[in-house]
């Protein structure tokens, strides 16, 4: 982003100037700005409205007719989830694939319930870390993938679940048809269970909606590389023993996801394979759970936004060049409150002169608002995600404030183990 603001300030021939002040005065420094705000919002409607239609483009699911194959391994890193790792056992026991090629292991790392007793007691190995560091799932995952690859057992792949996940039965069988067909590292769908639980889970509900149509089934029909979202991962074991898990930050699934990519390796998508998984119970404990994911993706612009645009453009390589364009661009929530401070201050102030006049502007604010209805449409999401929308400007201003604080706070924000609900069965909700 610095780059472009840059690159823009060089033409100011481009700006009328509606003030009588001086180069230099505060009419002037602010017009640049805000013209080069306009350019930032211009490329972000476009990056986002090119992977909406990008979204549209069906492609035919992969037949069912292959056979059972490939030999998992499932791994569920676990910090004091005695509470609901049973339940996720017990659906990993229930998947329609031969109970002879796949084993289940739970890393329970630094607990101090009965995680691992549970754990043992439904059918799972069982590993219990007490060791330093502590406070990343990235520790956890490290330490029992370097136990599991190493072990007498010969895996195909290797695939990670949360403690809470609830999986379609058919998981595995999609995943293993994905990885006869030569993929390498596969991303499975995540989905909100229990979206209609109060406001916040019908707003999160919509959020993933979101990020599944746009940064997976979108780039998947593009060809580019997907993002890796913590659950429901899928990599094969050469994967796993040539590279391991080097990821330490907050958002360590998406790191390594780049990571990959800068050893050649794009993350494919395979919407047939669907997990559920829990929202945060409510505003407070999102706050710190989004908090630690908003300090995590600044950790990994930092290191990945620059070196992914040089190596993109070096190669050329589109799937690179694509993930370095989203991680340099703001956040979409950022980009829509820019959209409304450029129309705010043209309205205040109009005799100030920008590159785009107050009606390309205010067409800029009236298409991101069209955009989330466009997506669930796009999603063929049900009426209750369309309602929640309806608390979309509270949401966003919440976003922008964790934001701000995950900034502020830097390197003084912590993990905090983000409250679930209890080991209850929790109703199919609508895909």
């Amino acid at each position: 982003m610095a780059g472009a603001l840059c690159l823009i300030q060089v033409l100011p021939s481009w700006l009328h100037i509606g003030t009588s002040g001086a180069p230099g005065s505060l009419g002037q420094v602010t017009s640049i700005v805000l013209s080069c705000l306009q350019v930032i919002v211009a490329l972000g409607l476009a990056y986002y409205y090119l992977l909406l239609a990008a979204s549209l483009l069906r492609r035919q699911a992969p037949g069912s007719h292959l056979l059972p194959e490939s030999a998992f391994a499932i791994v569920i890193p676990a910090h004091n989830e005695e509470t609901v790792v049973a339940k996720t056992l017990r659906y990993l026991q229930a998947q329609k694939y031969p109970s002879d090629l796949f084993d289940i292991y739970v890393a329970a790392d630094h607990c101090d319930d009965h995680t691992a007793q549970v754990a043992r007691e439904n059918g799972a190995m069982c590993y219990e870390r007490s060791e330093e560091p502590q406070g990343r799932k990235a520790y956890a995952l490290q330490w029992a993938l370097k136990r599991i690859v190493t072990s007498d057992k010969d895996y195909d792949a290797v695939v990670i679940f949360d403690a809470d996940s609830q999986l379609d039965p058919d998981f595995l069988s999609a995943m293993n048809r994905a990885l006869i067909q030569g993929h390498t590292v596969l991303q499975g769908k995540h989905v909100i269970a229990r979206p209609r639980e109060n406001r916040f889970s019908g707003l999160a509900d919509v959020d993933m909606r979101l990020n599944n149509l746009l940064f997976n089934q979108a780039k998947q029909n593009l060809g580019l590389s997907c993002r890796l979202m913590g659950d429901a991962m899928c990599f094969s074991s050469g994967v796993i023993r040539q590279h391991g898990w080097p990821a330490e930050s907050f958002g360590e699934d998406r790191e390594y996801g780049l990571y990959l990519l800068t050893q050649g390796i794009r993350i494919g998508y395979v919407p047939e394979a669907v997990s559920f998984g829990q929202a945060a119970p409510g505003w407070k404990d999102a706050s710190a759970q989004r908090l630690r994911w908003y300090r995590g993706v600044f950790q990994i612009r930092r290191k990945f936004a620059l070196k992914l645009l040089k190596l993109g453009l070096g190669e050329p390589n589109w799937a690179v060049l694509e993930q370095a364009v989203g991680l340099l661009l703001p956040s979409f929530s950022t980009l829509v409150s820019l959209s409304i401070l450029v129309v705010g201050v043209q309205w205040i102030w109009a005799s100030l002169g920008l590159l785009l006049p107050q009606p390309v502007s205010i067409g800029f604010v009236l298409v991101w608002a069209l955009f989330p209805f466009l997506s669930l449409w796009a999603d063929r999401a049900p009426a209750s995600a369309y309602r929640a929308l309806l608390y979309s400007p509270l949401y966003l201003i919440w976003r922008l404030w964790i934001g701000l604080q995950a900034m502020i706070q830097g390197r003084r924000v912590r993990w905090v183990r983000t409250k679930r609900y209890k080991d209850i069965d929790l109703p199919t909700p609508e895909v």
